[in-house]
This record gives C-alpha cells, structure tokens and sequence, in this order.
C-alpha cells in the first residue's frame, strides 16, 4: 500500500489525529502502480504516473505534488511525441 492511495489514506488518518499508522506494501518495491522503464533512450511511463490539474474537479495529489516540488509538464495531445523526456 505505499503508492498514492496509501500514503494519502495515512496523510488523511495523520491529519485527523491518529498518529499510530503503518503503511504496508504487498510487492518488492514502493510506488504503487507509479513506474517507469527504459524503451529506445527514453524514460517511459508504465503505470500511474499522471496527475491531472486544472478541471473542474479539485485534485488534492496535485496539491500534494506541487508541495513537495514534484517534475511537471504540460501534454500535447494533439503531438503526443512532444511528451517524452530523456532520462539524465
């Protein structure tokens, strides 16, 4: 459970007084399904790695994310090769 979902489940426990909280992970390695791989030179994204902003709906992982200085980047959906990135 340390992905997203876990550690926003406990921020939201933490926030509400409870400050006894053990997060669990079921799998070998933290993040969730947050993860990338190497593909031809390039970093690619192969599991839940967008935050969507500026919709109607509040996103508070967004909030979470622009306070802890997160990478962000604007897609192109009309120009999807625009959205990749190397990996430095």
């Amino acid at each position: 459970m340390v992905n997203i979902s876990g550690i926003s489940a406990a921020k939201t426990l933490q926030d509400a007084g409870i400050r006894d909280i053990l997060i669990l992970e079921a799998t070998d390695r933290i993040g969730g399904r947050v993860m990338k791989t190497q593909f031809s030179g390039y970093a690619v994204e192969m599991g839940a790695n967008w935050l969507f902003g500026g919709g109607p709906v509040h996103n508070p992982v967004l909030e979470m994310a622009k306070k802890v200085k997160l990478k962000t980047s604007l897609n192109d959906y009309d120009n999807l090769t625009s959205n990749t990135y190397k990996q430095e």
